[in-house]
């Protein structure tokens, strides 16, 4: 109703762009997505993207962090659908302009930065590039660290979830003591980040139980 509205006051109608549409666009990707209309997700942030360009004054040059965000989002779906090539262009332009759009540049340190660098990191590992993988993972959970007032003592979920994502690929490399060891990390924050502690039950918690019961068999 938001999108037909938004067309049905401008002059120009469905052809109309603007902000708005846009940004309405990529909310209904967002909601095709979690439905599992991926084709349709992708349509949307297609459109969304595309707008987002039209409406700026500097079209295909612009660089912001709505156009970021669009990226990024577009580049999940490219993943969900087994495009990895087309996630991996996206996540990298996502990166890239969220460094733009940031005063210190390639120095910034931001949530979504973090974010970007995990997804280019899992992109990477499932090519079979582990290493450029685990440089990502690595990048993405010392920003986690950096972004936090507590710095290397911080917890947060999103720390748990950068330590498995190391300790995967450095699974995947065979390096079982380094990866053990980031799983327990990730474990042991996974619970503290919870109000029951270590009686909280979650999926996350249970998948790095998993990964580590792998390891006491493989050792």
């Amino acid at each position: 109703a938001s999108l037909e509205m938004s067309y049905a006051v401008q002059p120009e109608g469905r052809c109309a762009k603007t902000e708005g549409i846009a940004g309405t666009l990529g909310c209904i990707g967002d909601i095709y997505r979690d439905f599992g209309d991926l084709k349709g997700a992708q349509e949307k942030y297609e459109s969304a993207l595309y707008m987002k360009y039209a409406v700026h004054p500097q079209g295909r040059d612009a660089k912001t962090e709505g156009i970021a965000t669009t990226l990024h989002d577009f580049g999940n779906v490219l993943d969900d659908v087994g495009n990895l090539q087309g996630a991996l262009e996206k996540y990298k332009a996502s990166l890239e302009m969220s460094y733009a759009v940031q005063p210190e540049g390639r120095d910034a340190k931001t949530e979504s930065i973090a974010i970007s660098l995990s997804c280019i990191g899992g992109v990477l590992q499932d090519f079979g590039n582990l290493k450029g993988a685990q440089e990502k993972f690595e990048s993405a959970l010392n920003m986690n660290y950096a972004l936090h007032p507590k710095g290397q003592d911080a917890k947060t979920e999103g720390i748990a979830a950068a330590l498995n994502d190391l300790g995967n690929v450095l699974y995947d490399l065979g390096n079982l003591q380094g990866a053990l060891e980031k799983y327990k990390a990730s474990l042991e924050m996974s619970y503290a980040v919870q109000p029951e502690g270590r009686d909280a039950k979650t999926e996350s918690i249970a998948g790095t139980l998993g990964c580590i019961g792998a390891i006491l068999r493989d050792f």
